[in-house]
């Protein structure tokens, strides 16, 4: 399923280019939900400000379920979801929903397991250059 960005309808921002220069003017003052530490949401959304230099308070939960009346009740301002649960809140207007594509903001595309498949990557290349420099390190100390 698509991940989407969704905001709530009082704000202003009216695309994905205008949310990144909302948060850069006013850095911390978003509350962007989670549905959890450490989650694809909060992976997502900490990669895509990490990006634009632009800064958010994350607001963890446990899970969609309390995220989405958050958001609707204007508790929070902006989340990264699947598009299956929220689409009823986005056909009635309670919600917008950005789709962040990289020809939209030249940073992002979120789709499905993508945004795993780029995490996992960068993982394992962190895992990799993380053991390379500790054998070079163990070498040194031995060969010294």
């Amino acid at each position: 399923a698509t991940t989407v960005l969704l905001v709530t309808p009082s704000l202003s921002a009216k695309s994905v280019a205008d949310y990144i220069a909302y948060a850069k003017a006013n850095p911390g003052k978003l509350n962007f939900g989670t549905t959890g530490a450490g989650g694809a949401g909060h992976l997502a959304g900490a990669w895509l400000h990490n990006l634009t230099n632009s800064t958010v308070t994350f607001v963890h939960y446990k899970g969609t379920g309390p995220v989405l009346p958050d958001l609707v009740s204007g508790r929070l301002d902006v989340t990264s979801q699947q598009l299956p649960p929220a689409l009823p809140l986005i056909k009635s207007g309670k919600l917008r929903a950005y789709i962040p594509r990289a020809h939209s903001t030249n940073v992002l595309y979120m789709h499905g397991g993508g945004i795993w498949s780029i995490i996992v990557a960068l993982s394992i290349i962190v895992c990799i250059v993380t053991i390379y420099c500790a054998v070079i390190r163990c070498c040194v100390v031995i060969f010294d």
